[in-house]
């Protein structure tokens, strides 16, 4: 029943997500809240970012927060990005990107290459300055606390997700888990490169993914998923996924369902 129910919630969202009535983008004017990165490391949260793009060009402004003194509090333009519409979103580019604050161009902000993505509601820039390089994201990148279910065997685990904008792609990541009250130890399973959208809400999907295990550097085929599927809705997190078939017995055809909340900072 539990399978019923899911398939039904994918099948709706797949439904959706064919919806003729979508309209395709000739201009944006819009405001995201996201992270800032340096390096791969997170600066700053909540950081304000906005998008104005036209058939001439894209405009971003990035506000500076109290917790980073890279970006000035009163906001960094960067004017002059050629855009490339794809229908439903724009990809941007940059190269020598003189920023301005207020008034003035400021050479010491100088960025060598400007990339950015917008697909749907989710806005990706990159920014390689003489720091390094410098991201804004509002993609989703969370953990979610829930209870995981493998064939009846339930456990409170936590599940996280790590969204790439540009490549449409989620890396989803379970802490700790087991698949049966008897496995003497728990393992880490790492799915990488899921496809998914976040044109309506986040979903993703996928078949014959074979997982990394613990820290181990190479995928383990003896572990492999058959299928996975789920999405992120008001701040939950749903999934469903199947070993193959084709495992040792204590795995083949293994199924998992989770149903989870964010996980607060």
């Amino acid at each position: 029943m539990r399978r019923i129910f899911l398939l039904l919630i994918f099948a709706v969202s797949l439904f959706a997500s064919c919806d003729n009535s979508i309209k395709l983008l000739d201009k944006v004017d819009t405001s995201f809240t996201g992270n800032l990165l340096l390096n791969d490391s997170i600066i700053s949260h909540d950081v304000r970012c906005e998008l104005k793009i036209n058939k001439a060009e894209g405009v971003v402004t990035i506000y500076g927060t109290k917790q980073q003194t890279i970006l000035p509090l009163e906001g960094v333009k960067l004017a002059g990005l050629r855009p490339v519409s794809d229908g439903f979103g724009y990809l941007l580019s940059g190269v020598d990107v003189l920023p301005v604050v207020g008034d003035s161009a400021r050479e010491e902000l100088k960025m060598s290459l400007v990339e950015g993505k917008l697909n749907g509601a989710k806005f990706v820039i990159k920014m390689q300055m003489s720091q390094g390089e410098l991201v804004f994201t509002n993609d989703v990148s969370a953990t979610y606390v829930g209870t995981l279910d493998v064939d009846g065997y339930e456990r409170t685990v936590e599940i996280s997700l790590t969204e790439n904008v540009f490549d449409s792609t989620v890396e989803i990541f379970f802490d700790n888990v087991k698949f049966a009250a008897l496995m003497p130890v728990t393992v880490d399973i790492i799915l990488k490169d899921i496809p998914c959208t976040s044109l309506y809400d986040f979903q993703f999907s996928a078949k014959n993914v074979v997982p990394y295990i613990n820290k181990e550097p190479d995928p383990k085929p003896a572990y492999k998923f058959g299928e996975i599927y789920g999405g992120v809705a008001q701040g939950k997190l749903w999934l469903y996924a199947k070993m193959a078939d084709d495992l040792k017995p204590s795995r083949a055809g293994k199924e998992f369902s989770f149903k989870g909340e964010k996980k607060n900072d």
